[in-house]
C-alpha cells in the first residue's frame, strides 16, 4: 500500500513539474532567441550608442564611428559589454516573448483561424509585454552604455571603470535605473506595435498553410521591428543620454533631457543612429522570434494526419 501510494504521488509530481515546464516553454525559448539575436547585432548597437551619446554636432555617422573604434580599440572596443548584456537580454526577451506568448494562449478564444487577436487585444498584449522587460532592459543598457563610454575614455587615455562589476558598484541599483521611464516609454509601445504587426504580416501570408516556412518566418518577424523601432527612436535617443550622465553631478531629468536637445540641437538629434537601429533592430528581432518558433515546433511538433 505504501508503495502504491508513493508511486501515486511521484506521478502527481511528476504531471505538475511537466505542466509547470511546458508553461514556461515560452519563457525559455524567448530567452535563448533574445540572446542569439542581441549576440549577431551587437557591434551595431555599440556603434549607435555611441553616436546617440555623442552630444555635440561634431558627432559622426555609424561607418566613421564604426570604423574610428575599430582603429582606436580594435574589434574588441565593439564587444564591450557583450557578456553583461548577454546575462541582462535573456530574462529580458524571457519575460517580453514568454509573457506575450501566455498573454496569447490566454486570449486564444479571441484567435481568428489565422492566430489574430483583435486589434486591440494584440496591442494590449504587446504593451503589457514590454513593460514587463524594463526590470531587465533598464540596467542592461545602462551597463553596456557605460562600458562603450568607458572603452572610449580609456582609449584616450583617461581613467575609466571597465568592469560590469565596477559600474555596477559605483552607480548603485538607484543609478543603474537612471532613465527608466525614458526606456519604458521605448520598450511599451514598441512591444505594442511589434508584436501585433508580427501577427498581422505572419497571418496575412499564412494563406491556408498552418505554419510559415524558416524564410518567411524570419522575413514577417523582420519586418514587423521597423515600424516598432522608427515610432520609439526619440525614446530611445533620451534613455540613451540620460544613460550616459548617469553619475555625473546635475544630471538632468527627462524633461529638461528633452528641452535641452531641441533648444541645442534640434528636433532631428531624436533620429541620430536611427539607420542602424533600423536595420540592426529588425534582424535582432527577427532571428529571436524565428529561434523561438523553431524551438517551439521542436518541443509541440505538429501530429502528420495519418
Amino acid at each position: 500500500i505504501q508503495r502504491e501510494s508513493f508511486e501515486a504521488a511521484f506521478r502527481r509530481q511528476s504531471e505538475h513539474f511537466g505542466a509547470f515546464v511546458k508553461k514556461a516553454e515560452g519563457f525559455v525559448f524567448g530567452a535563448v532567441g533574445g540572446a542569439s539575436g542581441t549576440a549577431v547585432i551587437y557591434p551595431a548597437e555599440a556603434t549607435k550608442m555611441r553616436m546617440q551619446a555623442a552630444t555635440s554636432r561634431a558627432a559622426k555617422g555609424f561607418f566613421p564611428t564604426f570604423f574610428n573604434t575599430m582603429r582606436n580599440e580594435g574589434a574588441a572596443g565593439l564587444y564591450k559589454g557583450l557578456k553583461s548584456t548577454l546575462v541582462g537580454v535573456a530574462p529580458e526577451k524571457a519575460i517580453m516573448i514568454g509573457m506575450n506568448q501566455a498573454l496569447r494562449k490566454a486570449t486564444s478564444s479571441h484567435q481568428d483561424s489565422k492566430g489574430r487577436l483583435p486589434l486591440g487585444l494584440e496591442l494590449l498584449c504587446g504593451s503589457l509585454s514590454g513593460m514587463g522587460q524594463v526590470l531587465f532592459s533598464s540596467p542592461k543598457e545602462m551597463i553596456m552604455i557605460q562600458m562603450q563610454l568607458a572603452s572610449q575614455k580609456a582609449s584616450a587615455g583617461a581613467a575609466a571603470i571597465t568592469s560590469p562589476l565596477g559600474i555596477v558598484r559605483n552607480l548603485g541599483v538607484r543609478g543603474l535605473y537612471q532613465g527608466s521611464v525614458a526606456t519604458a516609454l521605448r520598450e511599451v509601445p514598441f512591444a505594442a506595435v511589434y508584436f501585433t504587426a508580427y501577427s498581422q504580416i505572419k497571418g496575412s501570408l499564412l494563406g491556408s498553410r498552418d505554419k510559415l516556412p524558416f524564410l518567411e518566418t524570419l522575413g514577417a518577424a523582420t519586418a514587423a521591428a521597423a515600424p516598432a523601432a522608427l515610432l520609439t527612436m526619440p525614446a530611445d535617443v533620451l534613455k540613451t543620454r540620460m544613460q550616459a550622465q548617469a553619475g555625473q553631478a546635475g544630471a538632468l531629468s527627462l524633461r529638461a533631457m528633452t528641452e535641452t536637445i531641441l533648444r541645442k540641437e534640434g528636433a532631428k538629434a531624436f533620429f541620430v543612429g536611427v539607420t542602424p537601429r533600423l536595420v540592426m533592430k529588425a534582424p535582432q528581432l527577427g532571428i529571436a522570434l524565428l529561434v523561438v518558433e523553431t524551438l517551439d515546433a521542436i518541443a509541440n511538433p505538429t501530429p502528420r494526419p495519418a
